[in-house]
């Protein structure tokens, strides 16, 4: 049988709402349980990313692509679009949701190229236009089409380590399959 007690923090039984919800809150003793709690509930705010490059020829590991969390509120768009919208359609839009910004990581050091998996992208590599198509047109698939030589299997195994660290934003890049030199 457990012993049922109750442990009050600054005060205020553990549990209970202060009565007036907005009272100031309590001093945290170091080395307290209020500390950690508070260590870790601050921790979690901090902005997540995960930095994953792109390992198909010709990159090589030296284009990177950061990632970050989605907010909760991308849940109910994403889920909205799941009977409009393919997996691979889903998964793609979730990768160019995620992204923050593109890196090039070369002998040690990393830049940012400032663009994303847009048309930004597309113009920053002075790639040319297809016949059919303007800059106006150029659409976040098209650009990840490039990115990857059309090449199905390597989107897959990114999109997959992308769909793990989504899962679990606690891990890092080398957790997920890459070597320690291309994580950040």
């Amino acid at each position: 049988m457990t012993d049922a007690r109750t442990v009050t923090l600054g005060g205020v039984a553990a549990g209970v709402p202060p009565s007036n919800g907005h009272t100031a809150p309590p001093d945290a003793a170091p080395g307290s349980v209020l500390e950690r709690v508070r260590s870790v509930a601050n921790a979690k705010r901090a902005p997540l990313a995960l930095d994953l490059p792109l390992d198909n020829p010709p990159w090589d590991g030296r284009l990177v692509i950061r990632y970050g969390t989605l907010p909760i509120d991308d849940a109910e768009r994403f889920a909205a679009m799941n009977d409009k919208l393919g997996e691979l359609a889903q998964s793609l839009n979730l990768m160019v949701d995620a992204c923050r910004t593109v890196l090039w990581a070369e002998d040690g050091v990393t830049t940012d190229l400032g663009v994303r998996l847009d048309a930004g992208l597309w113009t920053f590599m002075d790639w040319p236009l297809p016949p059919t198509k303007t800059i106006e047109h150029i659409a976040p698939r098209d650009v990840i089409t490039v990115l990857f030589g059309d090449n199905s299997v390597a989107l897959g195994g990114h999109l997959n380590k992308l769909g793990k660290w989504m899962d679990n934003p606690s891990l890092d890049a080398e957790s997920l399959g890459e070597s320690p030199a291309a994580s950040s």
